[in-house]
């Protein structure tokens, strides 16, 4: 192992131990003492063994022992074997007691530690923004947050476990040096020696851990896009492909897993055959040429004997240990990578109560991945209008949704609402006043009910009439088979896509946002589909901003204002009837292209109905 290698091990193990402490002081110290005590009374029970044989009738002379084992000895003889059985029963009894209490306080040390860990990790995952989020799979990020998770906690148990195995170790080789220094001293030097001889094995134990973590990721990766798309792979015919693909990531993964199994048995065995030699010869030497007394050679044997396994434990946890440290690790520098450009949490963020939601984009340059897609783009949208975004594919547009959302920072530039300039200390204000409507909608497998319900947790069932009325979803719900309690299946597939979207929309609705963000909400839909969810949405206008994008120019005529975006710079903007009055325009080509040159239908001028009722709790709040 390099040395850069072990300085990093290092600190991965004080980190964990860190997080151990952070798991609960008082609990890390209960289970600290419980080790003590446990490591104790085994010694005991060890020493106990000699009242116990002179109560039976055999003979152990102390000559040449210690003053204090001499003394021992003697008063050994004078107990009755009643008593020391009895007190031989009840330390096992004591041992057993410890034993189960340690390992009950270990396991829930491992838990809390898993627990915490897993909620950082997510809590990073939450709050970060949308750049460095979009950098990893969506399978990466689950592999890290459960399978990785579980394997750190199995690392914090293997700590657990090493500690409290040296802690054993510590208190019979002090017992044992009490009987025989020499001795002692020679079988710890063995034993130093042992542990070196296996430390060849270390880089191995990492090699096979970070090789079970790839091979955890292809697998989630492998299943988790498989499913994604398994309407895709029936329709082309491809789930041989797939099914070969998951078992070459399977065996992988096997692989792995018989070699982290496998490894902990290989080096336990050599390190006991290993034990065995040198405790042959320990005693060996304590006899021929230390002339050890019989009762101090009948203790150092026992507790020699108990002692080995332990320096074993040790010997096959560390591995263990390192071949875990990875996924801690990893998880660690997920954390890491994620915290640092984490918002800050709805609790500490500063409150935004903007009285009419007019909204300046200023000078904005904005990207991903430190690549600019947007470049010096500025756009003021007044409150209660609506403003369409245009343009060609890659131009720019769904990234200018997201700096309005705060998912992509301004730099340069800022966002302002009401004058008030968008920070990460707001953000979370500003959304929650904010609605969206994507292009891919996202249902979760659960009722309409709580689909609705988890953008207003607080909405009434009366609300959510209103909403799905707005949104032109009320008569197929009515349809359904128990109403407002039918699960629409994972993302929504129970449901057609006119269903699903008009559903998002409802959902935006039950919100009663300020702002409503359209991204190519019509897009996937057929003509039908698109003029009832076109005119749902064209009722709530007036009252709520809408920021509509779009590349079917026929959704957006009756917009207010229409920008024009084209390799990330504003190129155009104005009515509709103002951008076709200039022929040679980006946007009258667009039209041209879409065969689209007429002017815009005038508006119905009294909407009626859910959507006015949402219009006015519009109107009502922005006083």
């Amino acid at each position: 192992m390099s040395t850069g290698r072990r300085i990093a091990v290092i600190r991965s193990v004080v980190d964990l131990a860190h997080d151990l402490l952070e798991a609960g002081r008082l609990r890390v110290a209960g289970l600290l003492l419980l080790m003590v005590l446990s490591g104790l009374a085994s010694g005991t029970a060890v020493v106990a063994l000699v009242p116990l044989l002179t109560a039976a009738g055999v003979p152990i002379e102390s000559g040449g022992s210690s003053a204090w084992l001499g003394r021992f000895v003697e008063m050994a003889g004078a107990i009755r074997l009643e008593s020391a059985l009895s007190f031989y029963v009840v330390l096992a009894a004591a041992i057993a007691a410890l034993g189960w209490a340690q390992s009950a306080a270990g396991a829930a040390v491992t838990q809390r530690v898993a627990h915490q860990l897993r909620l950082r990790g997510f809590d990073a995952v939450l709050h970060a923004d949308w750049t460095s989020a979009a950098r990893h799979r969506a399978s990466d990020l689950q592999e890290a947050l459960i399978r990785s998770v579980d394997r750190a906690a199995l690392a914090a148990h293997d700590l657990i476990t090493l500690l409290s195995a040296a802690i054993f170790v510590l208190v019979s080789v002090a017992l044992a040096a009490a009987v025989s220094p020499a001795a002692t001293a020679l079988a710890t030097a063995a034993g130093a020696m042992l542990m070196l001889a296996f430390g060849a094995g270390r880089r191995r134990a990492q090699i096979v851990g970070e090789r079970l973590i790839a091979a955890d990721r292809d697998v989630h990766r492998e299943i988790g896009e498989t499913i994604g798309a398994l309407k895709l792979i029936r329709t082309f015919g491809l789930e041989s492909r797939h099914r070969s693909e998951l078992a070459r990531v399977g065996e992988a993964l096997g692989r792995a897993n018989v070699a982290l199994a496998s490894q902990p048995a290989l080096i336990r065995g050599g390190f006991d055959v290993g034990a065995a030699i040198a405790m042959a010869a320990v005693i060996y030497v304590a006899v021929r040429w230390l002339a050890v007394a019989p009762a101090a050679l009948l203790i150092l044997v026992l507790l020699f004997l108990r002692l080995m396994p332990r320096v074993a434990t040790i010997q096959t946890y560390f591995h263990s240990l390192l071949s875990e440290l990875p996924a801690y690790e990893s998880v660690r520098a997920l954390i890491t990578e994620l915290a640092p450009s984490s918002t800050v949490g709805a609790a500490a963020s500063e409150m935004l109560e903007p009285v009419r939601a007019d909204i300046t984009i200023d000078r904005v340059t904005a990207g991903y991945g430190g690549v600019p897609v947007l470049r010096d783009v500025s756009v003021r949208i007044e409150a209660g209008t609506t403003v369409a975004v245009v343009g060609p594919s890659g131009a720019g547009k769904t990234t200018l949704a997201d700096v309005l959302l705060g998912l992509v920072p301004a730099a340069p530039g800022r966002v302002l609402v009401d004058g008030k300039p968008l920070t990460a200390t707001n953000v979370a204000a500003w959304r929650a006043q904010v609605a969206v409507v994507p292009q891919e909608v996202v249902l979760f497998h659960d009722t309409v009910r709580a689909n609705l319900a988890w953008a207003a947790p607080g909405a009434t069932e009366a609300d959510m009439w209103c909403a799905l009325e707005a949104a032109a979803a009320a008569g197929f719900v009515r349809a359904l088979p128990r109403g407002l309690d039918t699960v629409v299946g994972d993302r929504g597939h129970l449901l057609s896509g006119g269903e699903r979207q008009r559903l998002a929309l409802a959902r935006a609705f039950v919100r009663q946002p300020r702002v409503i963000v359209l991204d190519e909400a019509t897009s996937a839909l057929d003509h039908e589909n698109e003029q009832v969810v076109q005119r749902a949405i064209e009722a709530v206008g007036g009252a709520t901003t809408l920021v509509v994008i779009a590349h079917r120019l026929s959704s957006i005529r009756r917009a207010d204002r229409i920008v024009v975006i084209d390799g990330g710079r504003v190129v155009e903007s104005g009515t509709w009837a103002e951008l076709l009055a200039r022929p040679h325009g980006r946007f009258a080509r667009m039209c041209e292209e879409q065969r689209l040159s007429e002017s815009p239908a005038t508006p119905d001028a009294g909407a009626s109905g859910p959507a006015a009722s949402l219009r006015l709790a519009a109107s009502q709040r922005s006083r």
